[in-house]
């Protein structure tokens, strides 16, 4: 059941207005990765699978530093031609693994992973998000983790704001992006086989990252984008977005 295509100048486009490093096209940057990496422990284990990994800044990094054993996949192709090079520039070649790869369908085997991460993963936004999960249950070793920070509306958002968050979400170009509010998620991680979910609160780390967008847009003399735009509008009126969920696999 693979999701759209998403255009391979994507990464090219996002990044002429985003406030953190290219290899960090995450809210948060690289704070966020040092919040990720301590509460998934990733600095002590290996064997890490890295979901949408992008041009592969984290996966290099973990290696590089903790010299972990990484795998990323991502549905672009040119992403995952930046990850193969950053990595040779790292010299980490011998400990990353990165490949072009449908979320739906992920090409390892069973029982691979100690860890499935993943840093604002597009892909999860996709409606039929419980076969993801049971394909991240499947490549997770029993009783192990699966974390990543995501771009989500909080459970009490209220129905209007949330049905105005999918409804730009769509018309923006990804008419699959739906279910999108925190309880969704935690309904498809239980379907998907997992357990332990615990859910963090990163709203404010999220509305000031996409403050220093607006304000990029400004600086270059350019209306922001309806999608940021839409996200400035509902902080504005103090509903809540952005949240970082961890879950244990059964």
């Amino acid at each position: 059941m693979p999701g759209e295509r998403v255009p391979e100048d994507y990464i090219d486009r996002l990044v002429e207005f985003w406030p953190e490093p290219r290899e960090q096209l995450h809210f948060g940057g690289w704070s966020a990765t040092y919040e990720l990496v301590e509460k998934l422990n990733l600095d002590k284990t290996d064997d890490l699978l890295d979901i949408c990994c992008g041009e592969g800044g984290t996966a290099c990094w973990l290696a590089k530093k903790y010299r972990r054993r990484v795998s990323g996949i991502d549905a672009l192709e040119r992403a995952i031609v930046k990850a193969r090079e950053c990595a040779k520039n790292e010299n980490v070649e011998d400990r990353t693994t990165f490949k072009v790869a449908d979320i739906f369908d992920l090409p390892f085997q069973d029982s691979s992973f100690n860890v499935v991460y993943g840093q604002d993963p597009d892909g999860l936004a996709h409606q039929e998000r419980v076969e993801i999960f049971r394909e991240c249950r499947r490549v997770l070793r029993p009783n192990r983790k699966i974390g990543f920070q995501h771009w989500l509306p909080h459970a009490n958002t209220p129905q209007e704001d949330l049905e105005y968050f999918e409804k730009v979400t769509v018309g923006t170009g990804y008419p699959y992006m739906t279910r999108l509010c925190v309880t969704d998620y935690i309904e498809d991680l239980k379907a998907g086989g997992f357990v332990n979910i615990i859910v963090d609160d990163l709203s404010e780390m999220y509305m000031n990252h996409a403050l220093k967008i607006q304000k990029i847009f400004h600086e270059k003399d350019q209306p922001i984008d309806t999608w940021h735009g839409m996200l400035i509008e509902l902080y504005d009126k103090g509903i809540k977005i952005g949240v970082r969920i961890i879950a244990e696999s059964k």
